[in-house]
């Protein structure tokens, strides 16, 4: 009955809202359309990555954080999750549960959520595993980093997370939604191994 009731509110919603594509907006039965499907390259299965950050993945990740977007920031998650579904990205590994690296509180405010939280609720879906609220953002506005080389990207996010709580002997994939030099990541993971656990990096996108 629920779901019966579900499907017709999407027909409702479809009808006046037609299906989008989440990079350029077009029209599209599918997350990207087949002219921004093209830009996608994919990241090395090592990396444990959906995408390479590029192209339409750009649009679709700076329409989601810069506009404020909760509706694509929930289109991405479905992408990583599709692309794992069908052997294009790497398979997510056994894990404990799904972490992710959080926005500072006065952006998370602005934006009305947080991108790497969805992403991890998609993937932890998924793979029938918790998310955990696991890192706490010690600064309520740090500056944004883009365009800083690796060394200076590090000092603006050292000190800035803490474990919210023992993590001992639990495997943790930790998310984020782009990794640019990794210090964002590689910061949040030493925090969340100093509590004790063993950390998987997973970002949903990788600059070149």
């Amino acid at each position: 009955m629920v779901a019966a009731l579900r499907g017709r509110l999407r027909d409702l919603v479809d009808a006046f809202l037609p299906p989008a594509c989440v990079a350029c907006e077009g029209p599209s039965s599918t997350i990207l359309c087949p002219r921004c499907a093209e830009s996608v390259e994919p990241a090395p299965f090592e990396r444990h990555a959906c995408v390479m950050f590029g192209g339409a993945i750009a649009d679709a990740v700076r329409r989601a954080k810069f506009r404020h977007d909760a509706a694509a920031a929930h289109l991405l998650g479905a992408f990583w999750v599709e692309r794992i579904e069908l052997s294009q990205c790497a398979p997510l590994p056994a894990v404990d549960a799904i972490a992710f690296v959080p926005a500072p509180f006065r952006r998370r405010i602005v934006r009305g959520f947080d991108l790497p939280a969805i992403l991890a609720s998609a993937l932890a879906a998924h793979a029938g595993v918790p998310v955990v609220d696991a890192l706490a953002c010690t600064r309520t506005d740090a500056p944004l980093s883009f365009g800083a080389d690796k060394a200076a990207r590090a000092a603006i996010v050292s000190g800035r997370y803490t474990s919210r709580a023992s993590f001992a002997d639990q495997k943790l994939l930790l998310i984020d939604d782009v990794h640019t030099t990794g210090a964002t990541l590689h910061e949040a993971a030493r925090v969340l191994e100093a509590a004790g656990a063993k950390v998987v990096q997973a970002p949903f996108s990788i600059a070149p």
